[in-house]
């Protein structure tokens, strides 16, 4: 049985310059996920890192393609949300 996996584009957007991180106020990656569901969960996690070590993002575009066409999805982060996990 193949699983079929799709390429995420994520660019996280920051409210001020991260140096090594995020120089000109954004951090973009690709990643290979299942379905968008996925790829909003990986989004969010991948927040809550940047928020415990560095700071919040502001936003994070997830652009994908399809058979009709590129699409995106867009994630707002509220300023200051923390990870309510206890870890």
């Amino acid at each position: 049985m193949r699983t079929s996996c799709k390429m995420y584009r994520f660019c996280f957007y920051f409210s001020k310059s991260i140096p090594e991180v995020a120089e000109d106020g954004t951090h973009k990656i690709r990643v290979s996920c299942r379905s968008i569901a996925g790829a909003e969960k990986y989004a969010r996690r991948y927040a809550q890192i940047f928020a415990k070590s560095l700071h919040v993002p502001t936003k994070c575009v997830i652009e994908y393609n399809t058979t009709t066409g590129r699409k995106s999805r867009e994630i707002t982060f509220p300023e200051g949300e923390k990870d309510n996990e206890n870890v």
